[in-house]
């Protein structure tokens, strides 16, 4: 099964490295506007885009979907599981500012990623996020290969320690666009995100710009997942262990 997953947050380069971590919160609506009140502001812009990222995505969701018969949205990637939870040997072409296998979000006493934590918290706890369904996928059994079309920094070594880890664990492989070569457009399934943490809200229109070229160019109604399939993943075990409760009385 052959997937293509593009995030929107791949047109923010280089700005999105400079407020990615920053204010983080659940409610991306607040979380733009707290970066608004205490000023993060570049010097030099404000949230530019890049604009041949842009054509790049945009060109590659249009050639994908008039071949492929089957197409979603969502607003935080791991929404895309509730397409894919259902097939196996999965592919995946993933383009997108963040990898998404792991969300390196733990560290060890000397600052390094903690790789290991995050795989296990996410095996044993259910400790999935938008940030690391990618792990998941392998862990179900489910992934055949993911190839992350990201960032410039890839191929300057920020990324060595990340894809040593990844390469003993999953087919994965990582680079940018311009190594890419020809796009062999028919795909199974095609998923496009927003990602509102990461997309400034002045840019959320080009979201809206896809899912109108779909529904223009398909004639259908676009499905847009709302919900996180992370939600139930990480609920489920406090879920069992009430109805166990339950159940003992």
């Amino acid at each position: 099964m052959r997937c293509l997953s593009i995030d929107l947050d791949y047109i923010m380069y280089p700005d999105i490295d400079f407020y990615n971590c920053f204010l983080m919160d659940k409610n991306p609506i607040t979380r733009w506007k707290k970066m608004e009140d205490r000023g993060y502001t570049r010097q030099i812009s404000k949230y530019e885009i890049d604009q041949s990222n842009l054509m790049f995505i945009y060109n590659t969701f249009l050639k994908s979907i008039m071949k492929c018969q089957s197409c979603s949205f969502g607003y935080e990637h791991d929404s895309i599981l509730f397409e894919l939870e259902k097939h196996t040997d999965i592919e995946l072409l993933h383009i997108d500012h963040h990898n998404d296998y792991l969300n390196c979000k733990y560290k060890h006493d000397n600052g390094a990623t903690n790789y290991d934590k995050e795989y296990y918290f996410l095996e044993t706890e259910g400790d999935l996020d938008e940030g690391n369904w990618g792990a998941w996928l392998e862990q179900q059994g489910k992934l055949k290969s993911m190839h992350w079309v990201g960032p410039p920094e890839i191929n300057k070594g920020n990324w060595t320690d990340f894809l040593y880890y990844v390469d003993t664990k999953s087919n994965f492989s990582a680079g940018i666009k311009e190594e890419l070569g020809d796009i062999d457009y028919n795909f199974d399934h095609v998923y496009m995100c927003l990602s509102p943490q990461y997309v400034p809200q002045q840019h959320w229109h080009y979201f809206s710009m896809f899912i109108s070229a779909y529904e223009e160019l398909t004639g259908k109604k676009a499905v847009i997942h709302i919900d996180k399939y992370g939600d139930s993943i990480r609920l489920k075990k406090p879920h069992e262990q009430i109805v166990k409760q339950i159940s003992t009385k």
